[in-house]
């Protein structure tokens, strides 16, 4: 539970809000386990250092989906999706898969000669090629394999709900804050005001004491910038980026409106 919770509320990638995302086409299947699903959409995310996410699926995605991981796992984790997720490298060469599936329980990735990407004609807003397997591969014990073609528009993370200064001075931005520098000061009873009531408990005993403990690799209000605040209905992400030594981490907080405040919602 503390690690769970530690990751969604910490980990560091760029989140957006859940509003359609521009589908594009794939055509060919994954096959776990004996069980083959057809993959019919195709998704191309710019990563840093040039890096390129492929994601092919059985369902659409939303914007949201595409760049969050986490919501990917448990859409997978329910069978609602499944999909082969393949990063390449800015020479275009594989360099690491993961398979999204309810079969296959561990959530890692991993990368194996027999993997392949064969590229097609493109332009500098769609990718296009081939992703395929030499043969089976198998995560802790769950056989696998995918051969599926396809051609995908780069997706670009969509404008945010609030930016800028306004997104600095939101009211979910400074819930944000107050999760933050209470957790950072040690304040348990501050990072409880600060959550919804339902997580409030998670923070007592031996361990709330080691949640608090994660809160020394959260941003720093005093030197991290808010950069964007998303809401859809009743629900909000905050974006902070923290720049040190040459490098930007961006860390999200999500939160919920309960009794008319918003809280943070691990």
């Amino acid at each position: 539970m503390f690690a769970k919770l530690a990751i969604m509320v910490f980990t560091l990638a760029l989140l957006a809000g859940s509003a359609a995302a521009v589908d594009g086409e794939a055509k060919g299947e994954l096959v776990v386990a004996g069980r083959t699903t057809p993959l019919t959409y195709a998704y191309a995310v710019p990563q840093r250092d040039g890096e390129t996410l492929l994601i092919l699926t059985d369902e659409p995605l939303s914007d949201k989906s595409i760049k969050d991981v986490f919501e990917r796992i448990h859409q997978a984790d329910d069978g609602k999706l499944h999909s082969v997720e393949m990063v390449l490298d800015s020479r275009k060469t594989p360099i690491s898969v993961s398979i999204r599936h309810e079969a296959i329980k561990t959530h890692g990735g991993g990368f194996s000669s027999s993997d392949h990407f064969e590229p097609k004609a493109s332009d500098p807003k769609t990718i296009a090629g081939r992703i395929y397997r030499t043969d089976s591969g198998e995560f802790f014990g769950v056989a696998y394999t995918f051969d599926a073609t396809f051609t995908a528009p780069l997706w670009r993370e969509p404008p945010p709900t609030l930016g800028g200064s306004a997104a600095a001075a939101s009211p979910q931005a400074r819930v944000a804050i107050a999760f933050f520098k209470a957790g950072r000061a040690g304040d348990v009873t501050g990072v409880k005001k600060c959550v919804v009531s339902s997580r409030a408990r998670d923070f007592d005993g031996p361990e709330g004491k080691k949640l608090m403990e994660v809160f020394q690799f959260a941003p720093d209000p005093a030197t991290a910038r808010i950069t964007r605040v998303d809401v859809e209905g009743d629900s909000a992400e905050v974006s902070f980026e923290t720049v040190s030594k040459g490098s930007t981490e961006t860390s999200t907080v999500r939160l919920k409106l309960e009794k008319g405040k918003w809280k943070v919602s691990p």
